[in-house]
This record gives C-alpha cells, sequence and structure tokens, in this order.
C-alpha cells in the first residue's frame, strides 16, 4: 500500500521532521521494534473506548512495519511507517477532531508520553497528539489521494 504522505512533508507540517520519524529512517528497524511491544502494552491497558481504539491503530500499523521490516526492505518499512501515521491521523480526526472527548485526548497523549519516557525522550512521539498537526496530516493525504497535489 502506498501513502499519499511523504517523510519530507513532516518539515512542512512540523517545521522540522520530527525525531519519531528520525528515529524509524535511521536505523535497520531497531527502533520499530522497540516501539512496537511498547505501543502494543499501551492499548492493552487502555480498555476500550477511543483512546483505546486509536492506540490499537497505530500499534497495528507500527507492527506491520516490523513485520514488513523483517521480510521485505527498509524502504517497505518506512512506507509502511508513513502509512500508519497517515491512517491514524485520519481516525484521530474523525474521532476526536471536534475535541468532544477531551478525556481520550488526555489518555493518549499520557500513553505516547509513557512510551516516548520508554525510549528516552517524553515528547518523542508528540506528532500522535498534536491535534493541529494531525488535522494537516489528514488534508494533505486527502488531497494527495484525490489527485490534486503531488
Amino acid at each position: 500500500m502506498k501513502t499519499a504522505l511523504k517523510y519530507d512533508d513532516f518539515e512542512w507540517v512540523c517545521g522540522d521532521v520530527p525525531e519519531l520519524l528520525k528515529r524509524c529512517w535511521g536505523d535497520d528497524a531497531t527502533f520499530v521494534r522497540k516501539l512496537e511491544p511498547l505501543l502494543k502494552r499501551e492499548w492493552q491497558q487502555a480498555g476500550h473506548g477511543a483512546a483505546a481504539y486509536l492506540l490499537r491503530r497505530i500499534s497495528d500499523k507500527i507492527s506491520a512495519a516490523r513485520w514488513v521490516s523483517t521480510r521485505r526492505s527498509k524502504d517497505s518499512m518506512r512506507e509502511q511507517v508513513l502509512v500508519g501515521i497517515a491512517a491514524y491521523a485520519r481516525a484521530y480526526m474523525d474521532i476526536l477532531g471536534d475535541g468532544w472527548e477531551p478525556e481520550a485526548e488526555a489518555q493518549l497523549e499520557a500513553a505516547f508520553r509513557r512510551v516516548g519516557k520508554a525510549l528516552g525522550d517524553e515528547r518523542l512521539l508528540s506528532i500522535l497528539w498534536d491535534v493541529d498537526k494531525l488535522n494537516i496530516i489528514t488534508s494533505l493525504v486527502d488531497v494527495r489521494e484525490r489527485g490534486v497535489m503531488r
């Protein structure tokens, strides 16, 4: 599956490429292999509701990236990470974009902070709880998927 989201888009959206992506791109999937069980643990502990659904969504996508990294190329793994972030951003905006569930937003931020802290930087996954950036990512992907912008 190809994604309309590109690595370079993050420099435009965030002012710089987030450390999360730099680490995914910077090695032979070691970082993705560390990230995957941490995200899985968070969604399993989240129970039910919007936060649990979104944590499972990103966890499943990172798990797929880890799987791809062991069976295909590093480029395929990187593509899968972008597919995962794009799918997560769309799901986040569909569910929480209007701010109807502040407790779910807080639960997600806390979960991503715990994962980041376990990886050495509490704000490592901050792109995944920044509503404004997720909205831009979703809009960018939507426009590209419609073929208006390349």
